[in-house]
């Protein structure tokens, strides 16, 4: 089980993503779920379903 914080954009997206690509399980912590986050949630969640 791994945290990473920061994982709507840049570093923190791109590890959230190679972890779950890799098998692993990964929590996303992020801070604005509804305003201008919103769109990058649903495609991680989207991503996140497809390794699951």
């Amino acid at each position: 089980m791994i945290l990473i914080t920061g994982a709507l954009s840049g570093f923190g997206a791109m590890t959230v993503r190679r972890l779950a690509a890799a098998g692993q399980c990964v929590y996303a912590g992020v801070r604005d779920i509804a305003g201008k986050g919103a769109a990058a949630v649903k495609e991680a969640a989207s991503f996140a379903l497809e390794y699951s």
